[in-house]
């Protein structure tokens, strides 16, 4: 658990992350912030700035932008260490305990990825099917 903000970064290239905000509420549960997203990094350091709290950014996306986050960051921040960096198995399973407990719990036929933007050749297919009608 933390004291202010905590805001994943997984690098999704081309100065995007996969991120959201959170923080711990009172009954030490996450509360969503900023949902779940792929955006540019300077959409995400923005909002952090305009909450005005500390933030503990994580994930690998912190390795790759670390000098942009203490260039543009103007709150209190850390990273956390590497060995709490990751996404991890444990971690899953943990979260899946507590799903399964709220009675959230999915079969693994129905479970379905959330993907949070097009993949690549997705985009370019869009892009020729438009340039083609176009």
């Amino acid at each position: 658990y933390a004291d202010g903000v905590v805001c994943p970064l997984m690098d999704a290239r081309r100065n995007q992350v996969y991120t959201g905000i959170y923080r711990f509420g009172e009954s030490r549960a996450l509360e969503c912030i900023m949902q779940q997203a792929a955006v540019e990094l300077s959409e995400v350091i923005q909002r952090i700035n305009e909450l005005g709290e500390k933030v503990h950014y994580l994930g690998d996306g912190t390795a790759v932008y670390q000098k942009i986050l203490q260039k543009e960051t103007e709150v209190a921040f850390d990273i956390a260490p590497l060995h709490l960096n990751r996404q991890s198995a444990a971690a899953v399973a943990a979260l899946g305990a507590i799903y399964l407990k709220q009675g959230k719990g999915v079969d693994a036929r129905e479970h379905t990825p959330v993907y949070l933007r097009q993949s690549q050749a997705e985009r370019e297919r869009v892009k020729r099917l438009q340039e083609k009608e176009g």
